[in-house]
């Protein structure tokens, strides 16, 4: 991989990092608080369920209380019909019951007419008489006091208890109520009860919705279904006969929330009960759709990371061009000087810094290697001088036979007499140039492998400082880089650090004034009593008024007729002030949630402030370390490329001198040759004289 490659990676790598760990902690923060919320908000919707069921109890409560407060109800014992001894079914119609019976009857009746929701009325006694609206078959030898209705309103501690909810043939969720009949003597002598029928309820209930998923599902005491938008078919089945693990998880947690699957999609589950009924109510929203809006708020982040890359990715590959296109020309320039060119270097202007500094010691090396070479060539000319005066000697020896040659025809005596003393000067001669060849042959071998030894180990040693010193060069450059981009990285938390801030103070800006419009309220609800106050005092005064009007008689009918029109003012005062009381609470509970609301977001910003300012020292604390690294790395690099620089000097001098030891060590050997012949011949020369010196 080149250092270009190296540079980008790097930089994109850390630019990847820092986006994806924002946008990490960004959705961590909003989600957690999109849960948190969605579960203050499901406790605010149970609430308000719980208000509408005990609106629809307290109605039917109210109801079959005024049912058991009737004359006719509470003197009816003994009174109307009693089908306790019947051995057949009885189907109970107006045509068939006692006069006392339809009276009742037909009372009941008029409750029915004011409110259709009420299924079934009845009221049955002690006795085992019984009268109920509109009519129904009762099974032979039905006594009310053995009926479950009546002894668990017998057993109830309140005069008023219910039985609990049940879905009647026709699909419709049923509920019972029932009351204590209490004769003049205020003793209990029956139970009067109502049917009425839930359909209000459940269908407000399953309107209810929460997000774009949110519904509501609620269940009895006996863990019946009797609200569920979304699996109509469950209604008035049990939890154990429908088999649902949700369902079953549910019943199992009583109270809390969890998360689980549903049709496949993950839900948020809050589970609460009811402690004025005893039924469970349960709050049920997707999760993707509780944290929809943190998912958008880390796209965003995600968004503006990706045009950052962009931007650092065109910017690094900049940066990498202007490193590397420099280390190039320097690579290309050394492969030139190996191979002879020593004028190869390009302008030094194009280098700096680090670069500059290798520039320099190549320069230097490349001096250093001329004269190495230089010192070479004047070895070899000393050489080659010692080879022509071994030449030279050679020659004379020859002349000198010649001579000896000449003096034979001369006198063989004479001739032997002063070949011999040549023989002799020539042998020790040549036994001394032997010597010496020798000796400067074996010294030639023995350097030619010690510059050989020399030449391998110096190219080994090169190409490691070499490798040392490009990869601390590479690291220098990439622990430049970690460090810019590291203070980018406190830049950008820096900024992200000021962006929470500005919101954080936005929200507290927006707490301080729903404080304050809560104060307001607060204190237009004191003036809404205080003018209710005047409206009930103006109103006694008129009636007190058109009292003392009517008594004073005709001269105070004029003042009697004023004194009505400011009663009738009086009483629009205090409707219309009763209406804006209304109006002035439901801004105050609605100041009361927007003011929760806001709290819990200004935590959740606070604990993204702390978890910003930790991942900014953490990157200021990296920022340090690199630094540190870097100019040790920058230390090694230099000390490298220095060492580098002159191994490779070495290296190239000792491969010159072992090419010059060479074709020296070459040129001795031929020598060597020639003087072996010499002393070869100067043997045959001796045997010859001592030949002549025999036949003198």
């Amino acid at each position: 991989m080149t250092i270009r490659k190296k540079l980008l990676l790097a930089f994109i790598t850390t630019t990847v990092l820092t986006v994806f760990i924002i946008a990490g902690i960004v959705f961590k923060q909003f989600k957690d608080y999109a849960l948190s919320s969605f579960v203050a908000e499901s406790q605010r919707q149970v609430e308000r369920i719980d208000e509408i069921i005990n609106i629809h109890m307290d109605s039917a409560r109210s109801t079959v209380k005024y049912m058991a407060s009737i004359p006719e109800v509470r003197q009816g014992l003994g009174k109307f019909d009693n089908y306790s001894q019947k051995a057949e079914e009885t189907v109970v119609t107006r045509d068939i019951i006692n006069p006392q019976s339809r009276q009742v009857f037909d009372v009941f009746h008029l409750f029915k007419g004011v409110n259709p929701s009420l299924d079934l009325l009845f009221a049955g006694y002690k006795d085992g008489s019984i009268v109920i609206y509109p009519g129904a078959p009762l099974p032979a030898g039905f006594n009310p006091p053995d009926r479950d209705w009546y002894k668990v309103a017998m057993s109830a501690s309140a005069e008023t208890s219910f039985t609990q909810p049940y879905v009647s043939t026709d699909k419709t969720v049923v509920s019972s109520v029932m009351a204590r009949i209490r004769d003049n003597n205020n003793n209990v002598i029956g139970v009067a009860g109502i049917d009425f029928k839930l359909s209000t309820l459940t269908e407000t209930l399953s309107k209810l919705s929460l997000g774009n998923t949110g519904y509501v599902v609620v269940l009895d005491g006996n863990q019946n279904v009797i609200v569920d938008r979304k699996h109509p078919d469950n209604i008035g089945k049990n939890v154990k006969d429908i088999k649902d693990p949700v369902l079953s998880r549910i019943v199992s947690v009583k109270q809390g929330s969890f998360d689980d699957v549903i049709n496949g999609e993950l839900f948020n589950i809050n589970v609460f009960p009811s402690e004025s009924t005893g039924w469970t109510i349960v709050i049920l929203r997707e999760v993707s759709d509780i944290i929809s809006t943190a998912v958008d708020a880390s796209m965003s982040v995600l968004y503006v990371g990706l045009a950052v890359l962009f931007v650092v990715s065109v910017v690094s590959f900049l940066i990498s061009r202007s490193i590397a296109h420099p280390i190039t020309q320097l690579v290309e320039a050394s492969e030139k000087i190996a191979q002879g060119n020593f004028d190869a270097l390009p302008d030094a202007k194009f280098f700096t810094g680090e670069l500059g500094q290798l520039y320099k010691s190549l320069s230097t090396m490349i001096v250093n290697l001329r004269n190495l070479i230089k010192n070479s060539e004047t070895k070899t000319l000393e050489a080659e001088e010692q080879s022509k005066k071994a030449k030279i000697a050679l020659e004379e020896a020859h002349q000198a036979s010649l001579k000896a040659e000449q003096s034979k025809q001369e006198g063989l005596l004479q001739a032997a007499n002063i070949l011999e003393s040549v023989v002799a000067e020539l042998s020790h001669s040549s036994n001394e140039i032997n010597g010496l060849i020798k000796e400067t042959v074996s010294g030639f071998n023995e350097q030619l492998t010690l510059t050989t030894e020399t030449a391998t180990s110096m190219g080994e040693m090169n190409e490691a400082v070499m490798s040392v010193a490009q990869n601390a060069s590479e690291a220098s450059l990439n622990a430049d880089h970690s460090q810019k981009q590291a203070g980018d990285g406190i830049v950008l938390m820096s900024s992200v650090v000021k962006s929470i801030d500005t919101v954080r103070n936005h929200a507290q800006a927006t707490q301080n004034s729903l404080d304050i419009l809560g104060k307001q309220a607060q204190d237009i609800g004191r003036i809404m009593g205080v003018i209710s106050d005047i409206a009930d005092q103006t109103n006694l005064l008129a009636l007190n008024a058109a009292i003392e009007a009517a008594r004073a008689g005709e001269a105070g009918r004029g003042f009697a007729v004023v004194a009505d029109e400011v009663r009738k003012l009086a009483e629009k005062t205090m409707l219309a002030t009763q209406e804006v009381a209304s109006s002035v609470k439901a801004i105050q509970k609605g100041t009361e949630d927007s003011i929760s609301s806001m709290q819990g977001a200004d935590l959740a910003i606070n604990q993204t402030v702390e978890y910003t300012n930790t991942a900014e020292n953490s990157i200021v604390s990296i920022k340090d370390a690199i630094v540190l690294t870097a100019g040790q790395i920058q230390s090694i690099a230099t000390a490298s490329a220095e060492q580098s620089a002159s191994t490779e000097q070495i290296a190239n001098s000792a491969s010159k001198i072992h090419q010059l030891v060479e074709v020296s060590s070459h040129a001795l050997n031929v020598c060597l040759d020639q003087v072996s012949k010499l002393k070869s011949n100067s043997k045959h020369l001796e045997e010859l004289v001592a030949s002549l010196k025999n036949k003198k």
